[in-house]
Parts: C-alpha cells; sequence; structure tokens
C-alpha cells in the first residue's frame, strides 16, 4: 500500500475572543478494529494526496478553559475556525500517522518521505483524498489564571470524508465518512498538535475497519469482462491494400479529430473504414459526435459501443469511408520505435507525429498496459500508437506525471478491442 501526501495539508487557526463562553462536550468516537489483510488478500497500492477542511470561516468549534488541574474549569474563550481550510501540520506527520495505521493492520506499504524533491506517485493504482468536514474541541490550561498557556489538555472531534479517486479513469470510484476523536489528559507543550494527529489517527484506523473501503480497494478479475452486446466482425486490412508512399504520412489520413460539447480528442479508421476507435474518456456520455478530418472535412458520428472500464469507444461514420489503419496481432519488442499520431491542445495542432520507444508491458489494477516514453499531450487521447511499419499497436490513453513526463500508459489494441467484443479478420 503506497503512501504519498503530495500538496501542502491542514492547518488548525485559532482566533481567541475577547468574552466567556460555556463549553459543550466534545462527542465521543467509537474505536473500530481495522481488518488485518493476510497473504490472500490482495489489495491495490493507493496514495494519500491531500487533506483539506471545508469548514466555513468563524466556526466555533469548541472552548479554551482555565483552572486547577484543569478540574474547576473555567471558559476563557471560544474557539474559532479562521483559516479557511489549512492547517499546521506538516506532509510528512500525515503520511507517517496513515502509514503507521496501515502496518499495523498489516497492510502492505511502500514508499518513503524521505526524499523532499519528488512527489512519485504513479506506483498508486488509486489516490486518496481526506476533508475533515467537522471540528469539536476543548483545550484547558491549568494555570491560565497565572498567564501560563504553555502546556494543557484537551479533547477532540473529529468527522472525515474520504475520496477514493481513479487516475485510470479520472473519476472518483467511492466517498466513506468516518469518525475520529481522542481525549489527552496529560498536559503537553504540543496539545494542538497531538489533538489533531491522535483524532485523524483513529479517523484512518476506522477507515481500515470500513468494509465498503476494503471492497473500493481489492483487487478483482475485472480484466476478464468483456462489454456486453454481440460480437462485431471487422475486416483487417493489410499494408498494401491502403499505403501507397510513406507509411507515416498516409497513416495520418486515418486519424481524426474526435469533437464533442465540451472537449475534443483522437481517433483514427479501422475495419472498412466506416468505424473508428477513440477512448471512452474521449466521447464521455455523448452519443453523437463531431469527427473532423485531417483535411478538415467535418462528419456527424454516433457513438454505438463504449466500455469505460478498458477505457475504448466504437464510432459510426455511417456511409462516410476513410482510410483504416492495419491492426497488429504481435507486440512491439523491448527498445523498438513506436509513434503516435494525434490532436494535442488544440484541433488545429491535428496529425501531429511523434516518436518514441517501446519500455514494457505493466499491469496495474489487473489491466495491461503499453508503456512508452511517446510524447501524449491532453487532445492525444484516443489516437493510435503504431509500431515501425504503421501497424497500430496502441490506444493512447493514459499520461503519468503531466504531460512531458516521458512516462504514458496506452492501451494494447488486442485488449481494447477484447472489451468491445471486436474480432478483426
Amino acid at each position: 500500500m503506497r503512501i504519498k501526501l503530495l500538496a501542502p495539508l491542514l492547518v488548525i487557526s485559532i482566533l481567541v475572543l475577547l468574552q466567556g463562553c460555556t463549553a459543550a462536550p466534545v462527542q465521543k468516537v467509537i474505536i473500530k478494529i481495522p481488518k488485518q489483510l493476510t497473504s490472500e488478500h490482495k489489495v491495490r497500492p493507493v496514495a494519500i494526496q491531500k487533506v483539506i477542511a471545508k469548514i466555513p470561516r468563524g466556526t466555533v468549534i469548541g472552548s479554551i478553559e482555565g483552572g486547577l488541574a484543569c478540574i474547576l474549569q473555567k471558559p476563557y474563550s471560544d474557539i474559532q475556525w479562521q483559516s479557511g481550510g489549512q492547517v499546521n501540520f506538516t506532509t510528512e506527520e500525515l503520511v507517517d500517522i496513515f502509514r503507521e495505521e496501515l502496518e499495523s493492520a498489516g497492510w502492505p506499504v511502500v514508499g518513503t518521505t524521505d526524499n523532499m524533491f519528488e512527489s512519485d506517485f504513479s506506483e498508486a493504482e488509486l489516490l486518496i483524498g481526506a476533508k475533515i468536514e467537522q471540528l469539536q474541541a476543548n483545550v484547558c490550561y491549568p494555570m491560565a489564571g497565572f498567564g501560563d498557556y504553555r502546556n494543557g489538555t484537551g479533547e477532540m472531534f473529529m468527522k472525515v470524508e474520504w475520496q477514493l479517486y481513479s487516475p485510470r479513469t479520472k473519476k472518483v470510484i467511492g466517498s466513506i465518512r468516518t469518525e475520529g476523536g481522542t481525549e489527552i489528559k496529560s498536559k503537553t507543550s504540543m496539545i494542538n498538535q497531538d489533538l489533531i494527529a491522535n483524532s485523524f489517527s483513529i479517523a484512518a484506523r476506522n477507515l481500515l475497519a470500513d468494509e465498503k473501503f476494503f471492497e473500493l480497494v481489492k483487487k478483482s478479475d475485472r480484466a476478464k469482462v468483456v462489454a456486453a452486446g454481440n460480437k462485431i466482425i471487422l475486416k483487417n486490412p493489410t499494408l498494401n491494400d491502403i499505403f501507397t508512399t510513406s507509411l507515416l504520412s498516409d497513416s495520418k489520413k486515418s486519424v481524426v479529430s474526435i469533437r464533442t460539447a465540451s472537449s475534443h480528442g483522437t481517433g483514427f479508421a479501422v475495419g472498412d473504414g466506416t468505424k473508428i476507435l477513440t477512448n471512452a474518456h474521449t466521447v464521455n456520455h455523448a452519443k453523437n459526435i463531431t469527427v473532423v478530418t485531417s483535411d478538415g472535412m467535418t462528419f456527424e458520428a454516433k457513438v454505438i459501443r463504449v466500455n469505460k472500464e478498458r477505457d475504448i469507444a466504437l464510432i459510426d461514420l455511417g456511409s462516410i469511408t476513410l482510410l483504416p489503419l492495419p491492426i497488429s496481432n504481435i507486440p512491439p519488442k523491448v527498445g523498438s520505435e513506436l509513434y503516435a499520431i494525434g490532436s494535442p491542445f488544440k484541433e488545429e495542432f491535428s496529425g501531429t507525429l511523434t516518436r518514441g520507444i517501446y519500455s514494457g508491458s505493466r499491469t496495474f489494477e489487473d489491466l495491461t498496459w503499453i508503456q512508452s516514453d511517446v510524447s501524449v499531450n491532453p487532445g492525444n487521447s484516443g489516437g493510435p500508437l503504431l509500431d515501425e511499419k504503421a501497424n497500430v499497436v496502441g490506444i493512447t490513453t493514459l499520461g503519468i506525471g503531466g504531460p512531458g513526463s516521458g512516462l504514458n500508459l496506452f492501451v494494447p489494441i488486442e485488449d481494447g478491442l477484447k472489451f468491445l467484443s471486436i474480432e478483426m479478420r
């Protein structure tokens, strides 16, 4: 289980108001027993990416009190949320809190917080975000009557919403709420930090005890799932059927821009030229899209089959026929050159050709991916990945680490066709 925190995190700021208050009791929390993992359990690696606080500015979350040994308590002031979401806690501290809870429950943990300069979470198959929705806190300073606010005791309640996000499908796949809380009776000079740390730790522990969380992170046999519907048979053209001059130059004629109401991507013609393959996230929920060819012609087309799990979609051009690309059933060799064609950033850049090498095959979330350093950017999604003979070996899908990182993933074409129930002959 990989734990990595990439964004700056929480800070509680306290505004002391100059009026008396009456302390309200802090809600108590039931501490659950985390699910203990064994060798039989297979879970997907996760990374905790950010923690935010969604509490309205000015909300009174508790009180500061004083009195001998905190027995004869006297309310001094309110604790008022004023930061609007920033809490004084370092990245490493919150990462380590989460890691400790995972390790104590037998969950596998990889990665380290020792490197101050890199934020690599490429191994994570799920990203976790924590949103603190509610806080209650009472702090007591026994020597406050003498002006000493250095050492205190206290109690805190915290409610956290955890969101799990899949970088592959680019969607939040689940949301879970847990509670955390603590009571510190021994005086400490770090009372505010200790209350947050302990409460967050209990909220994380209760997350690991949640059956829904386990169901979301465990590995499954989803790679065996194939699109519903009858099998579609498409003819696979040969190179001699379609190319007359330069292989890569001619192949640009087969690549189109896919335009929807909200975005654009790339696609390419297959079969007899009346069908287009692209990503599912390129067409999103659209049923009708616009296809723009390399020479600027536009056609209306219909999305006829989608598999979001494998992020692939099939489009029907109707009576329009384009130059189709041949599909390869032979995987590339490590170190061989690969080429991507697409419309990065803007449709005006359609037909952009980039080159890289095949790094190898990767498996994430039980799905196989082609890894290559071919340069791709937003807008390339759904475009073809070609071998040196201009055969399609993959479909552009996912960039890891942002544009220009050189670490990109592509759907193997044979796998993508299987998930659409398409057979090439």
